[in-house]
């Protein structure tokens, strides 16, 4: 189920702990957390936002099967917000760089 929503949050505090809280329920979540803070760097689409959560995966594109063309595909796909993470060795993929460093998370 994807819910995509807006709403004021009279307590953020106490509703960031509940969050928290609830989010530990999950194997894969994301927390982006703003602080009330804006910054000349930061678009301004961005700073309409104190606090996104996403929590579960509905898709996932990893750099073992995966590509950064196919995360052009989905994004083109669907006009949802995605969230994730790249690692170092991406870099690998993107210029001809190579490294042998250990990886023990798999």
């Amino acid at each position: 189920m994807v819910y995509s929503g807006k709403f004021e949050i009279r307590n953020k505090i106490k509703f960031k702990k509940k969050a928290l809280r609830w989010l530990q329920g999950f194997d894969v979540f994301c927390m982006l957390d703003s602080h009330a803070e804006h910054t000349a760097h930061q678009p301004l689409e961005y700073s309409n936002y104190d606090l996104i959560i996403a929590a579960g995966i509905s898709d996932e594109i990893s750099s073992v099967t995966g590509s950064l063309k196919d995360i052009d595909r989905a994004v083109e796909k669907s006009n949802e917000w995605y969230f994730g993470f790249f690692s170092y060795d991406l870099k690998n993929s993107i210029e001809n760089l190579a490294s042998n460093n250990a990886d023990p998370l798999g």
